[in-house]
């Protein structure tokens, strides 16, 4: 069953205020079974699992927390080689995060190593 994007919104706003679903309904006048399905929906995450891509000189490395259907989509792109370099993995990442699919850290190896041994050598 399909509810209108208003619908989800209000009952959204109305749950995050603290409202019962069964005072929810009575201001929104649709059924209780309706507010409390929602409710469900909202509360429903997708399963996030990480896609770590470290470039071939092992100084970037890319995280995305994606849901496991896109997972495994960037796993079967990677073993084509249409992630083998930076600006596809980087692009690829952007695309995640404007999207609201996931999100992407992006880290420097080189200079994580560099500031390790600097604290050794002190």
């Amino acid at each position: 069953m399909r509810y209108s994007e208003e619908l989800i919104k209000a009952v959204k706003y109305l749950y995050e205020k603290g409202f019962k679903s069964t005072e929810i309904a009575k201001r929104l006048d649709t059924s209780p079974f309706t507010v409390r399905n929602v409710i469900s929906i909202l509360n429903k995450k997708p399963k996030m699992k990480e896609f770590v891509w470290i470039n071939q000189a092992k100084t970037i490395k890319i995280i995305l927390r994606v849901p496991e259907n896109i997972y495994r989509a960037l796993e079967r792109l990677d073993e084509d080689g249409y992630l083998s370099n930076y600006f596809q993995i980087k692009s690829v990442a952007r695309f995640i995060k404007l999207t609201g699919l996931g999100e992407y850290e992006y880290h420097e190896i080189e200079q994580q190593a560099k500031a390790t041994e600097h604290k050794k050598q002190v």
